[in-house]
């Protein structure tokens, strides 16, 4: 998984689990600014000096852990890097800044009663940003296996930071789910899990993404620019599924999305297929179909007329502005290309419906034209007598009356008969729907 790929992460885990016990020991026997030190060393040197490590507040927690307020990781830049993007700032690119995150309170502390159940050690664990939710895990490790689970609880993106901390993009909505991940005793990639997030009123943006962090295939289409404008944009609720398997016959293992969408105001998504893990991340190996729809008001007001006109836009549109892609090859030199074929969707394009309204007029008029044909034969089969209301106008009117019983049901479904003739509209620009309703069509142009 590349989120266990990034070392910040993992090194993270083995770092809290393997001191927990070490650093109780220490809290009790010495100050807690001789301990904070202590950890802090460790910590660096875990993350091979890559990241600038502190803390705020350290105390026992559950007496059986360790409670860290205030940490902060910082990307430490070396003398050369830091005069290298110094040299791209004054050339015009956005400025940059150390990737740094920090965290208002992170706890752990050994489980007892989970290592004498799962036969192995056990510790729970929180990653608390107060106000921006709660990260609750939970590692148990074996001799043959280690189990990571995690669980989600209402993380906000913005108050949290995850989203900018990683991709610095500043990102707003919340995650809710869970996560777990099966590794062997030796193996940094996961042997078996799931994933199963959900995120409401997702938004991103507006930032300033480098060139070069883009992938190749996508940033030798884009014209000469320094640096790629990513407006804000929504992608309203998501949700994601995936799950994590090895084959039979020792073979790679393989992390399947069973469900990758979102319906939003600005864009809908879809994304399947499977990626082939290994370790390091960039030999993991994709095979993955994307669709994308884009609001045409989105796109007329950020400008985005200039991407649509890309290679791998052009060779993927499909109907209802709907755009597919394909993603393949190794992912440290990922393969981006346009397919019509995967705009209609992972099920294919469903057959359109008729309009129910037309459908249950029609389906009326049909039956009260037979039922008027019927009541009409049984009236002239009817012996007739000249009188203003005879005895036969009655029997046609009961049998017209039985006749169109049961039709009517037909009308409860507030039907409108479609209007004879129809004025020619005029010529209106293609638009598409939002989750918030129809856009209408600015017109004609």
């Amino acid at each position: 998984m590349p989120f266990l790929e990034r070392k910040l992460v993992r090194y993270g885990l083995y770092v809290v689990w393997a001191m927990v016990a070490f650093v109780i020991s220490l809290v009790i026997a010495f100050p807690d600014d001789r301990v904070k030190q202590i950890i802090i060393v460790q910590a660096e040197k875990q993350l091979g000096y890559k990241y600038e490590v502190s803390i705020t507040e350290l105390d026992l927690w559950w007496r059986l852990g360790v409670e860290l307020e205030g940490v902060t990781l910082k990307e430490r830049w070396s003398p050369q890097k830091k005069a290298q993007i110094a040299r791209e700032t004054a050339e015009g690119r956005p400025p940059r800044i150390p990737f740094a995150v920090t965290v208002p309170r992170i706890a752990a502390r050994l489980a007892p009663l989970d290592s004498l159940i799962g036969g192995g050690v056990s510790g729970v664990g929180e990653v608390d940003f107060e106000e921006g939710g709660l990260i609750a895990l939970q590692v148990t490790r074996t001799s043959s296996e280690t189990e990571l689970a995690l669980r989600f609880n209402e993380v906000d993106l913005m108050r949290s930071g995850i989203l900018a901390s990683l991709s610095g993009i500043p990102g707003f909505g919340t995650l809710d789910g869970d996560a777990t991940f099966t590794m062997g005793p030796k193996s940094r990639v996961p042997s078996a899990g799931s994933v199963d997030l959900t995120g409401t009123k997702i938004t991103i943006g507006p930032a300033d993404v480098s060139k070069d962090d883009l992938p190749s295939s996508i940033a030798r289409e884009l014209p000469s620019m320094l640096f790629l404008e990513v407006p804000q944009t929504n992608f309203g609720n998501g949700r994601i599924r995936a799950t994590i398997a090895t084959p039979k016959g020792g073979r790679s293992p393989s992390l399947t999305f069973d469900e990758f969408s979102s319906e939003g105001r600005d864009i809908r998504t879809e994304l399947w297929g499977n990626l082939s893990l290994a370790s390091p991340t960039p030999r993991s190996k994709a095979d993955v179909k994307a669709r994308l729809q884009i609001d045409s008001k989105f796109v007329r007001k950020n400008n985005l007329g200039i991407f649509l006109n890309m290679r791998q836009f052009v060779d993927g549109k499909g109907k209802d502005n709907w755009y597919g892609f394909q993603l393949r090859g190794l992912l440290g030199n990922i393969k981006f290309t346009g397919s019509a074929a995967s705009s209609i969707g992972a099920g294919g394009a469903a057959p359109k419906a008729a309009t129910p309204n037309a459908a249950k007029a029609k389906a009326t008029a049909k039956a009260k034209a037979a039922a008027k044909a019927k009541a009409k034969a049984k009236a002239k089969a009817a012996p007739k007598k000249a009188a203003p209301k005879s005895e036969d106008d009655e029997t046609f009117d009961e049998a017209e009356a039985e006749a169109l019983d049961g039709v009517d049901e037909l009308d409860n479904g507030n039907v409108e008969e479609e209007p004879a003739e129809k004025k020619a509209a005029p010529p209106m620009v293609p638009s598409i729907s939002s989750p918030g309703g129809e856009i209408d069509s600015p017109g004609p142009q």
